[in-house]
């Protein structure tokens, strides 16, 4: 009797490593096995790259840290051009992941001499201790070696993302990769880690994204202001220097005034243990600079902002604060053009660039007979590109609407009062811009967006579309 219980307790230890270690070994066999189930063309697997290209940087680095808005941001090239110095290292990528995330991988990569500069989107979830463990495991896939840089208490909350990510990979180990082609890939990167897609005008209808407008009143989490400090104090025991940083800010989008930036400005000087390098002001750009959200530039932005960036950092080293490169002005965006009907539809443009038509509306004698809606993919000899705010407001027998591969993008509260809309079929196998919340709201709660199974996991690995996954389902073109 006493031998089985010592047989029952070794086997129990046994089974008790196997469940500990497992994070580290189950997935690179998993991966193996299935290969076709990996995420590893995924917009944050790029991770993994810029964690190595940051670790195999020889020299003094001038590493930018934070979310998303880095990568459409800057252009390091021009920075290594105007501070030859240095090399720079874009290592921001998914404001998803979390800033604490990438501050917490960037350490590993950080020696004497190096710059380093934290720019969180001025967001209230950038500014905080936020992360998402499974995005997190799922974007590493087998490089498990990334884990040990996680401080000790993130790093115990991906561990317990291993199996629900082990089970996702399982359930789609039949979809396919992301496409190349997509904005939101590991290939869209390029060397730097900066976006590499281009990018040459404002894609959202209505200039900016509605949704997600920037407020100043809602960044002052100490906790997060504790996670800064803390890194700042592990930046210079390396001999590096940590600076603090803005992102670029849709105009468009701003919603607090110079006497709310100044207390700001202030707020954060007295909460944070290492320079800031300008004010939330200088980083505060025309619509036409920016791309598919209120911090994603387009080319002419992302030279704006290193522009910027570049000068201020010069400041700061008591350089001459000039570059040399042109500036391009803000590029023409959106529609200004006449509204115009089919009978049914309403439109307005043609466009600034005189290439597309957006769908403005819908004709008001037909508006509550519209029960099966198709949106036609041209109007007038061009492409239906953009379907602006507010668009099928009231369509209160709407059911079903079709959304052709022409559409790249979705303005605010379009949906507001279709309650009876319980399906959208989507034609594209590229997901289009949408706001960052409520895209959908005014449907009904039953709603399904149906998208081409050929797109993969184009949708549901992308970049504002994963917050909708709920709703998504796969159909047979």
């Amino acid at each position: 009797m006493k031998g089985r219980g010592k047989l029952l307790f070794s086997l129990l230890s046994l089974l008790l490593v196997v469940l500990i270690t497992a994070p580290l070994w189950v997935l690179p066999v998993v991966g193996a096995i299935l290969p076709g189930n990996s995420h590893e063309n995924d917009y944050t697997a790029a991770i993994v790259d810029k964690y190595d290209r940051l670790n195999g940087v020889k020299g003094k680095k001038i590493v930018f840290v934070g979310g998303s808005s880095l990568p459409f941001g800057l252009k390091c090239e021009l920075i290594e051009s105007e501070l030859p110095d240095y090399t720079a290292v874009d290592f921001g990528l998914y404001a998803s992941l979390g800033t604490v995330v990438m501050m917490d991988l960037s350490l590993s990569g950080i020696s004497e001499g190096d710059i380093v500069i934290l720019a969180p989107e001025t967001d209230p979830q950038l500014y905080s201790d936020f992360f998402t463990p499974r995005l997190f495991r799922t974007a590493i896939g087998d490089r498990t070696d990334l884990l040990a840089s996680l401080s000790p208490a993130r790093r115990r909350k991906t561990a317990l993302a291993y199996y629900p990510v082990l089970f996702d990979r399982l359930r789609e180990r039949n979809d396919l990769p992301v496409p190349d082609s997509e904005t939101y890939a590991r290939s869209s990167l390029n060397e730097y880690g900066d976006m590499a897609l281009t990018r040459k005008r404002n894609q959202m209808p209505d200039g900016f994204d509605a949704s997600k407008t920037v407020t100043l009143n809602v960044l002052l989490d100490r906790g997060f202001f504790d996670e800064v400090n803390a890194y700042a104090k592990k930046v210079r025991e390396k001999g590096a220097t940590l600076l603090f940083w803005f992102p670029p800010i849709n105009e468009a989008a701003v919603r607090f005034s110079d006497k709310e930036a100044t207390r700001f400005a202030k707020e954060l000087a007295d909460a944070l243990d290492c320079p800031i390098l300008g004010d939330v002001r200088d980083t505060v750009y025309e619509p036409g600079y920016f791309y598919d959200t209120n911090y994603h530039l387009n080319d002419d932005g992302a030279v704006m902002h290193t522009a910027t960036t570049i000068k201020k950092i010069k400041d700061y080293l008591g350089l001459d604060p000039t570059v040399a490169f042109y500036v391009p002005p803000a590029p023409e965006y959106g529609y200004s053009g006449e509204i115009t009907t089919d009978g049914t539809f309403l439109f307005q443009g043609p466009s600034s660039d005189g290439e597309a038509y957006a769908l403005y509306g819908v004709e008001d004698g037909v508006r509550a007979a519209l029960t099966d809606v198709t949106i036609p993919a041209t109007y007038n000899g061009l492409p239906v590109r953009d379907i602006l705010s507010e668009c099928f407001m009231g369509c209160k027998n709407m059911t079903s609407l079709t959304i052709p591969e022409s559409v790249i993008a979705l303005g605010s509260d379009v949906f507001v009062g279709c309650g009876k809309l319980t399906a959208i079929k989507l034609k594209g196998t590229s997901p289009f811009g949408l706001p960052d919340e409520d895209a959908f709201m005014g449907a009904s709660p039953s709603l399904k967006i149906y998208y081409p199974r050929t797109a993969g996991n184009a949708y549901t690995g992308g970049y504002t579309w994963p917050n909708y996954q709920s709703l998504l389902a796969p159909y047979d073109p």
